[in-house]
């Protein structure tokens, strides 16, 4: 008798497990998901020159796209703040800080891509 061996699951699938199961309540998730709902969340203007690129121990950091945005913004930081998290219903976000380097955004927009390609 012949025993069938198992196919390996594609990588999406396990990545995508792996994220689910370890990463669901953790900054790095919430990064993620910040990401992929930033264009529901960034409903003005102002906000559409924007993308968050860093999420650690609730201090969250945008990438604004020039200096007059980021003074405008500044003003706005506890509006904010209450948007992202009763969008995501919970107290994710305690603290937001804002950065002019376009490098951060690269690379920001890599990692993006790379989950993309995982379909995560």
């Amino acid at each position: 008798m012949e025993k069938k061996t198992k196919e390996p699951a594609p990588l999406s699938d396990i990545l995508h497990t792996f994220f689910s199961q370890h990463l669901n309540k953790s900054d790095q998730w919430f990064g993620i998901k910040l990401w992929q709902h930033w264009p529901e969340l960034a409903t003005s203007d102002i906000l559409k020159q924007t993308k968050p690129v860093s999420f650690q121990n609730g201090r969250l950091v945008l990438w604004v796209a020039n200096s007059v945005e980021l003074q405008e913004l500044s003003f706005y930081i506890e509006e904010l703040k209450d948007k992202i998290n009763s969008y995501f219903d919970k107290q994710w976000v305690k603290d937001i800080h804002f950065t002019l380097n376009p490098d951060i955004l690269k690379k920001r927009e890599q990692v993006a891509k790379l989950l993309q390609k995982i379909n995560y």
